[in-house]
């Protein structure tokens, strides 16, 4: 299965809380500035530990289950693994799910389990 590329990441990240001055490259524990060696070395980290998940799976029932999901699969690459986002982010000018709406979504996603999945995604 190939995975989606996008072609590039837009961070609206002023005070650089998440990318390096000056770059698109997320602030990650490796310390790693290159874009294209970042999102490799993110991949091959994630993929790892999705596999580890896929077996010892993290049942979700709330918010903060889904968190840990998150700080499961990114707490190699990144120190804020596990957190929700304090800037708006897009791939390719796709927007992620604006931070001011987090709240909103927790309570309509609550309202559908099966909708829990698509809302891991958007953190």
């Amino acid at each position: 299965m190939k995975r989606k590329c996008y072609d590039s990441y837009d961070y609206i990240d002023p005070n650089n809380l998440y990318t390096y001055p000056d770059s698109s490259v997320l602030r990650n524990k490796q310390e790693e500035r290159d874009e294209q060696k970042a999102r490799d070395l993110e991949y091959r980290m994630v993929a790892s530990k999705s596999l580890k998940l896929f077996i010892n799976s993290i049942p979700v029932y709330s918010v903060e289950d889904i968190l840990k999901i998150h700080q499961f699969l990114f707490e190699d690459m990144y120190h804020w693994a596990g957190e929700f986002r304090k800037v708006n982010i897009s791939k390719s000018g796709n927007a992620f799910m604006p931070i001011q709406s987090f709240d909103t979504a927790i309570k309509f996603v609550f309202f559908d389990a099966s909708k829990m999945v698509r809302f891991f995604f958007v953190l």
